[in-house]
């Protein structure tokens, strides 16, 4: 029973760094659970460690899996952070999560394939035409 106190999910986003894989995994889902009631502050979160360049490969792989899990909630941070991400390994994170999302929610697919392509046209750097579909789709 219960949510997660704002404590426990400090200790979940931490634990996302932690050496142990199964850890982290664990953290990914527990704080997908977690999201919804704390959206504000899970998403925001995960979507600094997505981007951080210095950050080490493990937690960022577990915060792209956190916020593919959290689903289309978490797409607009993604999409915004990826605008203003300044480093190669951000960008491709924070695309990484956002097609994850995609993935992972194949009844969200219309709502987030705008996140996706928005997302590309960020990295690329270059308006895509509205006619474009997304492979898959």
């Amino acid at each position: 029973g219960g949510g997660l106190g704002a404590g426990e999910v400090e200790k979940l986003l931490a634990k996302l760094g932690h050496v142990n894989p199964a850890l982290r995994q664990k953290a990914a889902l527990a704080l997908r659970d977690a999201s919804g009631l704390h959206d504000a502050v899970i998403v925001p979160a995960l979507v600094k460690m997505v981007v951080d360049p210095a950050l080490a490969p493990a937690p960022r792989r577990a915060a792209v899996q956190a916020l593919g899990a959290i689903g289309v909630a978490a797409v607009p941070a993604v999409v915004d952070a990826l605008r203003a991400a300044d480093n190669p390994v951000g960008r491709a994170s924070a695309v990484k999560a956002i097609t994850a999302v995609y993935v992972n929610f194949p009844a969200e697919r219309a709502v987030v394939g705008g996140g996706v392509l928005r997302a590309l046209e960020a990295v690329v750097g270059v308006e895509m035409a509205a006619d474009v579909t997304v492979a898959g789709a």
